[in-house]
């Protein structure tokens, strides 16, 4: 994707949900329902494989809180990846303010009912939590 490209790409919650859907295949899905079988009744796998949920939330990098949240709220555990990849990328920018990091790390902590897997944490931990602190 071109500088320009990213730079036309409207940063909602629905924009980033419609360009991971374009991704979605049969065999991820597959593959990872078999990895959210148990106690996890809540979580449901969308079946894009993670380093194109990774490289999506990528070009999201500069979303706002508002609509990140709004990817928490979802039931699908690659959307709820990509939040916190979103957040990820924003909390270990050099450019990112220290108002924004709090404000990462705020939500991160508020949300983390949604965070109901390692993967979240494995993913968040360093930089907006650990960065943050």
């Amino acid at each position: 994707m071109s500088k320009q490209e990213n730079q036309d790409i409207v940063l909602t919650a629905e924009a980033f949900i419609d360009d991971l859907t374009k991704l979605r295949t049969e065999k991820e899905l597959k593959k990872l329902e078999k990895f959210f079988k148990g106690d996890d009744r809540e979580t449901q796998a969308f079946g894009v494989k993670f380093g194109d949920v990774f490289k999506t939330a990528k070009r999201y990098k500069s979303m706002s809180l508002e609509e990140i949240e709004k990817l928490l709220e979802s039931k699908y555990y690659e959307i709820r990846m990509g939040a916190v990849s979103i957040m990820d990328y924003q909390a270990k920018d050099k450019k990112t303010t220290p108002e924004r990091k709090k404000e990462l790390f705020d939500l991160y902590l508020r949300r983390h009912d949604r965070l109901n897997n390692w993967d979240f944490v494995d993913r968040g931990a360093y930089n907006i939590i650990g960065e943050y602190l």
